[in-house]
């Protein structure tokens, strides 16, 4: 924690662990024998 002087008073700072996702999303067209054969390239891509 850390005291921060805020007009003429003190308040005290706190620190927060904050876990932050983030997702990217894309489709692609692939060539592929299978569904399974089609995740396979798109994963090595």
């Amino acid at each position: 924690m850390k005291m921060i002087g805020v007009g003429g008073g003190y308040r005290m700072e706190k620190e927060f662990d904050v876990e932050i996702k983030e997702v990217l999303s894309r489709v692609q067209r692939v060539k592929a024998e299978s569904l399974d054969d089609a995740i396979n390239k798109a994963m090595d891509r």
